[in-house]
């Protein structure tokens, strides 16, 4: 061992520690050594050398620990020493665990050992390896612990283990076994090679061994049955010994218990020979009528029992079909019947055999009354192909169940088309099957999809009519030469006749045509570019293009001519860019109109919604109105009363008037404009008493930035205020609301005041009234009929008067 200090003493002596242990095993002195023990060599040279070296010989587990020196023991320098690690083998493993695990589960096993090492906090912090063995034959698992999937095999292994620390290998452990717990997979008969015995009464069977295998051991008895339901225990170990066999006795019974598990049985079918005459029973009650009339839907049991031992060999027959039978287990033959339908109408037929009787047999007739249906075991399609045509009828044979027969003209059908289609009804090989026939006329793409068909307005069946035809031509084939040697082709795809669809580019050569491309189909509506070269500049090519599917090509090609032509790439850019710019243009052209268009018909279309709204809901009797007041004309040839009530006004106030026109005509329909001008004809004011409203228009304008405020209010006249008003040549209008007021009714309706100022006496007579403040104007204004304005104050009446 050794180590390095920063000096050796000069005077005094340098001492090596063993200090574990405490004590002081060598002393030098300049050139004198001490040893307390032969042990211990020291090696420097010289003495006083910073080196300080030294050999420890016969190493024990009690030379393990910490080694350092110094001029005294008061003095020593741990930052010089060093640790003897002294190894050892470890101890004898210990193997534990769960040694008793059942089948199919996890049995683990846990090998300990311990580091025998020194010093101890060296051992402390050992990891061991482990070795497993499995009947002293090594295994590749290094872990401490070994998990097993315990199975029935295991029982026979021995289990043990070693450890090992640094080469240093333990005794090997104990062995240990494990012991699997697991009940009976099944039960075996030593001596009898089926599950039946047949005899006579009388004779012995037997003896019989149970046969199980199970850890801990099985409960085994024996067990005997009686045609009665009596069971006699007859032994409770695994051998039976011979029995006599009785007229009453059914069978013998092995029965194996293991733990708390359900019990196990195998079972000896016991036959004695006799036959009788078969009896037919209905839900477990004897029922000897020939014809059985049922519903449908009802649970049933249609059994027949046949007395007899041995048990006959029973068959149970509907028709030739063969229901049921039973030849070793009872002297029953049962069918069940969950829910009664047509299918079970027939002819059933019960026999029994045994050999050295002759046949017993017995039938009875069962009819079965129930509504159609679909018959899922029959030639059912759901989906149909057909190409498109005036002539193209796609014919269905639906299979269907009925009894009695459906009535062809309850049966209807539902889907993408607007002819009528008939069915006829066909019967199948039995009464309750028939055939429900129907063609189905396909005479374009439209009547593909999805039909349904319905019996009395109940939908039955639903079957779907896929497209399948040969695809539509490509649409709009345009080809040119935009650069030398080089042909570019454009072409939008079309219908791909409902099968996917490709694309055949053909070009001729001389006389020839030869197919120069392969196109997929990018779908109906995309564009497919497709650059044809290097090719001949100057030289005339043909191209051909056809669509084709699993079906068939198109029936129509297109065929076009190209002059290859002569450019450079360089010299076509711009050209190029312009075809481009141009072709973009024109789409966003053709957009803008779309959308034009789409705009102007919803336009009209809620302009005519809210028209027939107000000519719907108008009502006569003493309702006040609202007029539709459009100001965006101003000169007197647009503006013009479509009612024809008001005239001219020689004298012309500056009180603008809307017309309404309340008569009702026999469809019920008002219409009401504005109009500019008013008559003082007393014949034709007199002629329309009691029949207008008028919006009386106040023209204020104020001289804010040439902006003008209006206000409106509505006036139901009477004769007497029609009269009055007129021959004063303006109405008065001293109650009018603020202008821009709103007034809100009791339904939440707003109307509002519109006031135009009265012209001063001198202005121009034969001047158009304008309204001022056009610019920012409102359009127009609706009014809605249907509802109805506060009652007018009646100090507004008063003053008027």
């Amino acid at each position: 061992m050794f180590w390095e200090v920063p000096f050796f003493p000069v005077t005094g002596t340098y001492t090596i520690y063993h200090i574990d242990k405490n004590r002081e095993i060598l002393q030098i002195n300049n050139e004198i050594k001490n040893s307390t023990s032969s042990k211990y060599n020291y090696l420097s040279i010289p003495f006083n050398s910073t080196s300080i070296k030294f050999r420890i010989g016969n190493l024990s587990l009690d030379d393990a620990g910490y080694y350092t020196g110094g001029p005294g023991q008061n003095i020593l320098c741990f930052e010089c020493g060093v640790v003897l690690i002294v190894y050892g083998k470890p101890l004898k493993p210990n193997i534990t665990g769960n040694l008793s695990v059942s089948v199919n589960s996890n049995a683990t096993l846990t090998c300990s050992s311990q580091s025998k090492s020194a010093p101890d906090y060296y051992s402390k912090l050992v990891t061991l390896s482990y070795t497993w063995f499995v009947n002293d034959t090594k295994i590749n698992i290094t872990s401490r612990t070994l998990i097993l999937n315990v199975t029935k095999g295991l029982k026979y292994n021995r289990y043990s283990c070693t450890a090992t620390e640094e080469d240093l290998t333990s005794d090997k452990s104990d062995g240990v076994q494990i012991n699997p717990l697991y009940g009976p997979d099944g039960i075996k008969f030593d001596t009898l090679q089926t599950d039946s015995v047949i005899g006579k009464e009388g004779t012995n069977v037997g003896p019989y061994r149970c046969i199980v295998d199970c850890n801990p051991s099985c409960e085994i008895t024996w067990k005997r049955t009686h045609s009665s339901g009596q069971i006699d225990l007859i032994s409770n170990k695994s051998h039976l010994p011979r029995q006599q066999l009785k007229k009453d006795m059914t069978s013998l019974i092995c029965e194996v218990k293991w733990n708390s598990q359900t019990p196990i049985r195998k079972i000896i079918r016991l036959d004695v020979q006799y036959i009788e005459e078969p009896t037919f029973y209905l839900n477990n009650s004897l029922k000897p009528e020939s014809m059985w009339k049922l519903t449908e839907n009802i649970s049933l049991i249609v059994s027949c029992l046949v007395p007899g031992n041995p048990i006959p060999i029973i068959r149970l027959f509907n028709g030739l079909n063969e229901l049921s039978s039973n030849t070793r287990h009872s002297r029953w033959a049962n069918h069940t019947i969950i829910s009664a339908c047509c299918e079970h109408t027939g002819h059933y037929i019960c026999t029994g055999q045994t050999e050295g009787f002759d046949i017993a047999n017995k039938a009875i007739a069962i009819d079965v009354t129930c509504d159609l249906h679909v018959d899922i075991n029959g030639p059912l399609k759901l989906s149909y192909s057909s190409t498109s045509g005036e002539n193209v009828k796609v014919g269905l044979a639906i299979p269907v169940i009925a009894n009695p027969p459906p009535q062809a003209s309850d049966i209807t059908w539902m889907g993408p088309t607007d002819h009528s289609i008939i069915s006829t009804v066909s019967q199948r090989d039995v009464v309750y099957k028939h055939w429900i026939n129907t063609s189905v006329p396909i005479k374009n793409h439209s009547n593909f999809g999805y039909y349904v068909m319905k019996y009395k307005n109940e939908i039955i069946h639903n079957i779907t009519i896929n497209a399948q035809d040969r695809p539509e031509p490509p649409l709009n084939f345009m080809a040119y030469s935009y650069v030398s040697g080089y042909v570019n082709m454009t072409w939008t795809s079309g219908f791909n006749g409902g099968s996917e669809q490709y694309f055949i580019l053909w070009m001729r050569e001389d006389t020839d045509w030869k197919i120069i491309a392969n196109l997929t189909d990018p779908g109906k509506g995309g564009t497919v570019h497709f650059e044809h070269g290097p090719l001949t500049p100057g030289q005339e090519i043909w191209y051909r293009l056809e669509s084709c599917n699993i079906i068939n090509c198109s029936i129509q090609s297109i065929e076009i001519k190209v002059n290859v032509k002569d450019i450079s790439r360089a010299s076509l850019t711009g050209k190029s860019e312009e075809l481009y710019a141009a072709i973009g243009v024109s789409a966003g052209v053709s957009i803008l109109i779309v959308i034009l268009i789409v705009v102007l018909v919803i336009f009209i279309r809620r302009k005519n919604e809210k028209k027939n709204i107000m000519d719907n809901e108008i009502t006569q009797d003493g309702t006040e109105m609202y007029a539709v007041v459009d100001k965006s004309k101003t000169s007197n040839d647009k503006m013009k009363d479509k009612t024809g009530t008001s005239g001219y006004n020689k004298n012309l106030t500056s009180g603008l008037y809307a017309a309404v026109d309340k008569s009702l005509p026999k469809e019920n329909k008002l219409e009401a404009t504005i109009s500019t001008k008013y008559s003082t004809d007393k014949k034709e004011d007199e002629s329309h008493h009691g029949t207008e409203t008028y919006a009386v228009v106040d023209k204020s304008i104020t001289e804010k930035g040439g902006e003008s405020t209006t206000k409106t209010k509505l006036v139901k006249t009477k004769k007497s205020k029609e009269k009055n008003s007129w021959k004063k040549g303006s109405f008065e209008e001293k109650n009018v609301s603020p202008v821009g007021s709103r007034k809100t009714n009791d339904e939440g309706l707003i109307y509002i005041d519109v006031d135009f100022t009265n012209k001063p006496e001198g202005s121009d007579t034969n001047q158009t009234p304008v309204i001022h403040g056009e610019e920012d104007r409102t359009e127009y204004m609706f009014v809605d009929f249907s509802k109805k304005a506060p009652r007018t104050p009646e100090t507004h009446d008063k003053e008027g008067k």
